[in-house]
């Protein structure tokens, strides 16, 4: 019913039915993964975390093409073993962060003999910190799937459906780096209020900032003179060639802005702002991206490449409201 609602047709539900059943089955060894991975970052350890995933990613596509195409014994699952490959190489690197955690070897330590009583007042802590965050996934998630619904509304919507799938796991790779310094943004900032050291967590604030800024508007530059390119990796249809390019490049001019939301968000959560970056995605995908793009697309008649307008102008648009917000100064003097 859910990808019926988002327009695919019969042929992708079929498809993509038992696919989303297995992935949904095996998302705790996801979150698992996500928090172990935190765990490590926020206690300062960011190379234990980079080894974990390498290997989760090298399991991730070798056991994807085994369970895909059916590679000695194993069966040939098609889609759905895309999804069983993914489970399998999450579960895999929960199972390593788990002897990392319980080896005593490491920045973060789960030693025989503690206490694995509730603490209330912990927890209680806890959610308060990560509600927020929690929120902005289920927004930003939520927007991402009305925009692709509405994507799927525009004539020759395969085509487009697909040429935004390729497009964004594409520029996925570009902002990487901005995902890197957010973490490291989050840890630099939080320990350094955590010692009371105010200026010096707005210096690495910025510092991180603008590695992050320097190396995203490298990878929009890239993304625009190769734009074609890229998208043939995976396709050779001339129309969804023709519109994953038209994707990169207009959202290449926006990466920039992107690194500032990103780095900076992270940036807030370590200082202490944690309902800001929740504040962002609402102005930015649910007043901004969303009603642009119906506006664009079909009341002013510019296609698909209206979707495209309406996401760059929603990544400008957070981008400055981050940097405005950390200028501001206002999250030095938040408790959490």
């Amino acid at each position: 019913a859910a990808l019926s609602l988002l327009g695919a047709e019969q042929e992708v539900v079929v498809l993509g039915v038992p696919y989303t059943q297995v992935y949904f089955g095996g998302l705790v060894f996801l979150l698992l993964n996500f928090i172990g991975n935190s765990l490590l970052q926020g206690a300062g350890d960011t190379i234990t975390p980079l080894w974990i995933m390498l290997f989760v990613n090298i399991v991730h596509v070798l056991s994807n093409y085994a369970f895909i195409n059916g590679v000695g014994p194993l069966p040939a699952l098609g889609v759905t073993g895309a999804a069983v490959g993914t489970m399998l190489s999450r579960f895999l690197g929960v199972v390593m962060q788990f002897w990392v955690l319980y080896s005593g070897r490491f920045a973060v330590r789960m030693l025989p003999g503690m206490s694995y009583r509730p603490d209330w007042g912990m927890m209680a802590r806890i959610l308060h910190i990560g509600t927020p965050s929690a929120r902005q996934g289920i927004l930003r998630n939520g927007a991402s799937l009305i925009f692709v619904r509405i994507v799927a509304m525009i004539p020759a919507a395969t085509a487009a459906v697909a040429a935004y799938t390729l497009g964004l796991q594409t520029e996925g790779l570009s902002f990487m780096p901005a995902l890197a310094f957010s973490v490291a943004a989050t840890t630099l900032v939080g320990q350094s209020m955590g010692a009371r050291r105010v200026e010096e967590a707005e210096r690495r604030g910025w510092m991180s900032t603008g590695l992050s800024v320097a190396l995203m508007s490298l990878a929009g530059l890239v993304l625009f003179v190769f734009a074609t390119p890229l998208v043939r990796l995976f396709t050779d249809d001339p129309t969804v060639v023709e519109l994953g390019a038209s994707y990169l490049r207009t959202v290449a001019f926006a990466e920039p802005f992107l690194a500032l939301a990103i780095t900076l968000s992270g940036a807030l959560r370590g200082g202490g702002d944690i309902n800001a970056p929740l504040y962002f995605t609402i102005a930015t995908h649910w007043v901004v991206r969303l009603p642009l793009a119906y506006l664009l697309v079909f009341v002013l008649g510019y296609g698909v490449r209206g979707a495209w307008y309406a996401m760059a102008v929603s990544m400008v648009a957070q981008g400055i409201l981050a940097f405005y917000r950390f200028r501001s100064g206002r999250w030095k003097t938040m408790q959490v």
